[in-house]
């Protein structure tokens, strides 16, 4: 290929990203009462030959230039990331009204860029060109990395930022499985993912229920008494002796629906909510083992492996996440295998009922600072 022949494909690719990136610019917002000192974009990037993922992008309140670009995925798997978008972390919150915008003053992209995708093609205004919405986890990984990539190709002023991976809920899924292949990936400036009160394993996720609920008094000693008894190996109640969920055992069965009754009257998403009792009386119920079996989950394996520099430990009691965590590690110390930071009196999605906080745990996460 001769040099003018490179210089106008080059050319072409530049005038094709720039208009992109026209497209997609937001210029205004229906019901925001206050005017952004930002730039955001919206549009759809192409995660396969017939899927399309649509993306949120908001720059940086100060040096966007410079600031690291984090993306967000919700869990479910289903949820789209505009959750965390308008009611968690992001700028502005819809309002109950539905028709305004309220600012945000802890938004996250106060200190970052923030990209916010719904995936897989099916969830939000995701979409398929031949309707098929089957996947799986590794193709949900597989087209969230083309997608990105598909990012950097309209967004290279930003392809040399620091790129962080963050998620909540079944993002435990979503984010260490598209983080094991972007760690592989040198056209990414990857430094990091973080996951809050994420879901990394079924059998444990449902097991610790019964153990939450105990330690937290939403059922007595008697009831414990019987699913230790009738649901646990000689009767010993240690973490992975017993089997809550899948248990055959009609004994087992009739004790586990005996201590999930108060449970369900619960609001799985924030038991401690004012509703329910006082944000002080959180309590953290957490096991070791739950490090240790994420710790060796295949993509978390292989992070540590390559020596990826921040490794997200993930905790799980359910319905509260008390729990987020995450390894920042600038220069490539495998001895650095996990951090796991607890936030006191908050629900399944810390942002909403601890904005101060999540916002000081994401800053001193992005820049490598200590947990305070």
């Amino acid at each position: 290929m001769s040099l003018l022949e490179t210089l106008l494909i080059l050319l072409i690719a530049a005038t094709f990203t720039k208009a992109a990136i026209d497209a997609d610019l937001v210029r205004d917002l229906p019901g925001l009462t206050f005017t952004p000192s930002f730039k955001q974009y919206s549009g759809y990037l192409k995660a396969s030959s017939t899927k399309h993922l649509h993306y949120w992008f908001l720059e940086a309140e100060t040096d966007a230039k410079n600031a690291p670009v984090v993306l967000w995925m919700n869990g479910g798997p289903g949820c789209s990331s505009l959750d965390g978008l308008l009611s968690e972390h992001g700028p502005f919150f819809a309002e109950d009204d539905g028709k305004t915008l309220k600012k945000n003053p802890y938004s996250w992209n106060k200190i970052a860029n923030m990209l916010y995708m719904e995936a897989p093609a099916g969830v939000g205004f995701s979409y398929a060109d031949d309707a098929n919405y089957t996947t799986t986890d590794d193709e949900t990984a597989l087209h969230n990395h083309m997608a990105l990539r598909d990012f950097l190709l309209h967004y290279p002023e930003f392809s040399m930022n620091e790129f962080f991976i963050t998620g909540e809920s079944y993002g435990g899924i979503y984010v260490p499985t598209l983080a094991a292949r972007i760690v592989d990936d040198k056209d990414f400036n990857f430094k990091g993912f973080a996951v809050g009160n994420g879901l990394s394993d079924d059998a444990m996720n449902d097991n610790s229920i019964i153990y939450f609920g105990y330690y937290h008094g939403l059922f007595g000693t008697a009831v414990w008494e019987l699913v230790v008894k009738y649901c646990c190996k000689n009767g010993c109640s240690t973490l992975g002796n017993c089997n809550f969920s899948t248990n055959k055992d009609k004994n087992c069965q009739n004790a586990v629906m005996q201590a999930y009754a108060p449970i369900q009257e619960l609001n799985m998403y924030n038991m401690y909510a004012e509703c329910y009792q006082g944000p002080d009386s959180a309590a953290n119920a957490t096991h070791p083992h739950e490090m240790f079996l994420f710790k060796n989950n295949f993509y978390i394996q292989h992070m540590l492996t390559a020596c990826a520099h921040p490794l997200l430990a993930a905790c799980q009691p359910p319905f509260s996440s008390i729990c987020v965590g995450a390894m920042p590690v600038k220069s490539c110390n495998c001895k650095k295998a996990g951090v796991r930071t607890h936030q006191r009196g908050a629900g399944h999605m810390v942002p909403q009922d601890k904005p101060v906080q999540a916002l000081e745990f994401f800053t001193n996460f992005i820049q490598n600072r200590p947990y305070q």
